[in-house]
């Protein structure tokens, strides 16, 4: 049974890949335009559900995903993730997922240049 659940997650986020860069590209060809308009859906849905949702295991890599397109996409991500975690006013739990979230992006994308 979790075979099958593991099989049916994997085939979903192929497909959900698939979408973002069919949207994203056109041809071989990033469309900045696209992107972005594509990329500032995906962070609202990021920081008002997918933080908030408890054993998020998969989602959040569709964002990783986009911020690999831009190096602009993923300073900002990082810059809000930076943000909100410091905000004293947010909630412990969610600055604690918040963090995660922080050193699980830190630690995966290889493409963010080492300063």
């Amino acid at each position: 049974m979790e075979d099958k659940m593991a099989d049916s997650i994997d085939v979903m986020m192929s497909v959900l890949f698939e979408f973002i860069n069919e949207l994203s590209y056109e041809g071989d060809q990033l469309s900045l335009d696209s992107a972005c308009s594509l990329f500032q859906s995906f962070i609202k849905v990021f920081f008002n559900q997918v933080c908030l949702t408890h054993k998020s295991s998969y989602v959040q890599f569709l964002i990783f995903k986009m911020t690999s397109f831009d190096k602009s996409f993923s300073e900002y991500f990082l810059a809000q993730l930076w943000e909100n975690f410091q905000n004293v006013h947010s909630p412990g739990l969610l600055r604690q997922v918040l963090s995660c979230y922080l050193s699980s992006y830190i630690s995966r994308a290889q493409f963010i240049p080492l300063k």
